[in-house]
């Protein structure tokens, strides 16, 4: 048998962190932070205790592994090339940037709501939520000026709590909740705002 090369040996470690942050993912969207053990995480990855810690110092670094790569996700579908386009265009994308993770990433988008309520991650989620909030809710606000909004701040928290009823029902019911139907009504009622303000 040959010694595996520097690239294969750097693949692997990848994969042992992919299944370690998919399976810890999986556990804390269901079981809660708090419920999860480093024991359940290695065994539903299919590695070590010893290996996990290996790759992160604590349980809570692997929460942070789990929200940033999830936020990066979510983040991934918006390029600097939507400023070129009509506000209306741009809001639908950026509706459907974050239906795309509800829809893609229900585990993520369920352990983020989770957090919100849990005091003890508040000030993390807020810590690592700037680069949302700069990027994600930066283009809304822009969007709502570009589409003549009096108040851009105040619907971008209209938009948000909608989201988030749209995150928490869609999570709780997935086959119940007309999710695009429900993204078109919400894309037409911030457009028509927009220009009747």
């Amino acid at each position: 048998m040959c010694p595996r090369t520097k690239k294969q040996i750097e693949e692997i470690k990848e994969e042992t962190r992919g299944a370690i942050l998919v399976s810890a993912l999986k556990l804390f969207a269901r079981n809660g932070y708090s419920a999860t053990t480093a024991d359940s995480i290695a065994k539903a990855a299919g590695v070590s205790k010893g290996l996990i810690f290996s790759y992160f110092k604590t349980k809570q670094d692997i929460l942070l592994s789990v929200i940033d790569e999830g936020m990066h996700k979510a983040l991934s579908g918006l390029t600097p090339a939507s400023n070129i386009k009509s506000p209306e265009v741009r809001l639908a994308e950026l509706i459907s940037t974050w239906v795309d993770t509800i829809k893609t990433q229900p585990m993520y988008v369920r352990l983020i709501l989770q957090l919100h309520l849990h005091d003890e991650f508040q000030a993390i989620l807020d810590e690592r939520g700037i680069e949302f909030i700069n990027l994600y809710l930066g283009k809304l606000r822009d969007v709502f000026r570009d589409l003549g909004s009096k108040n851009p701040d105040l619907d971008c928290y209209l938009l948000g709590a909608a989201m988030d009823g749209f995150s928490l029902n869609y999570s709780a019911a997935p086959e119940l909740f007309p999710i695009d139907e429900v993204a078109r009504g919400l894309i037409e009622t911030f457009i028509d705002r927009g220009r009747h303000q």
